[in-house]
């Protein structure tokens, strides 16, 4: 309400003849603050006008005016807020399901052969002698032994021969000697037999009768054959297994008289232990 005007009075009374009649004066300026406090502020009335809710040749009163401007001020707060509040309410129920929604860890199953022994088979070398064949316990010269043949000890399980595979080895098939002498590479020729030549020198074969590997001794051609040697008219040169796995190359010494054996590690000189 608008404070109450002195100087309002002041000009009352001039402008009106008030002598002698002061109760109607009362009366009148009673009404005219009545009036005046029913009329909106100066401020309200510029913030009607500056909203556009005010204009000068409108048929609406500027209270009328004013009252409707505050009405849609607070209509636009009121929008405002319940629109936020809105989009709080959306994102509080969407972070709600989606907490709800959260699958529960699952408990780890044990596993029922984990408390078994683990299954460590240890990798076993293959046996070079599978499979072999033994043609006794001497080879005499230009004799062949084929794939898996051996020459073998009476006692003991030592063989000397050519494996599946087309390779020399020399060993026992129950103990850790089991020594290479050569090895087949089937992307050269593939090995077929093996040849103790007249002379005492080591031959591998392949089909058909090519020269594919060879292994001298000492003594060269100084061993010469004999169908029948003088001493026990047995083929000489020859190679013998004993029963201890050693293996010797028997031949006749001629400038001696005399059958000599040497083991083949001593005197072959490609042979390594």
């Amino acid at each position: 309400m608008p404070a109450y005007d002195r100087e309002y009075d002041r000009e009352y009374e001039e402008d009106y003849d008030t002598d002698g009649k002061d109760e109607l004066v009362r009366s009148a300026r009673g009404a005219d603050r009545a009036f005046a406090a029913s009329l909106p502020s100066a401020v309200e009335v510029q913030n009607s006008i500056s909203m556009g809710d005010v204009n000068g040749g409108g048929s609406e009163s500027s209270y009328v005016a004013s009252l409707k401007g505050a009405w849609r001020q607070n209509k636009r707060r009121m929008i405002i807020i319940s629109s936020v509040t809105m989009v709080f309410a959306i994102m509080a129920i969407t972070l709600s399901l989606t907490i709800d929604r959260t699958p529960a860890p699952v408990k780890a199953v044990a596993n029922p052969q984990s408390s078994a022994q683990p299954n460590t088979t240890t990798a076993v070398a293959p046996d070079p002698f599978t499979g072999k064949h033994c043609i006794g316990n001497k080879l005499d010269f230009n004799t062949t032994l084929s794939l898996n043949d051996y020459i073998c000890s009476s006692k003991n399980n030592y063989a000397f021969g050519l494996n599946a595979n087309g390779d020399l080895v020399w060993g026992n098939d129950d103990s850790n000697f089991n020594h290479k002498i050569f090895t087949a590479q089937p992307e050269y020729a593939a090995a077929d037999k093996f040849v103790l030549n007249q002379h005492g020198r080591f031959e591998i074969m392949a089909e058909p009768n090519q020269l594919i590997w060879k292994m001298n001794h000492i003594f060269g051609n100084e061993i010469k054959p004999y169908l029948q040697n003088p001493v026990n008219n047995l083929t000489v040169p020859y190679l013998s297994m004993h029963n201890d796995g050693v293996v010797v190359l028997a031949y006749y010494n001629r400038t001696a008289g005399e059958l000599q054996e040497h083991n083949i590690m001593k005197i072959y000189t490609g042979i390594k232990k």
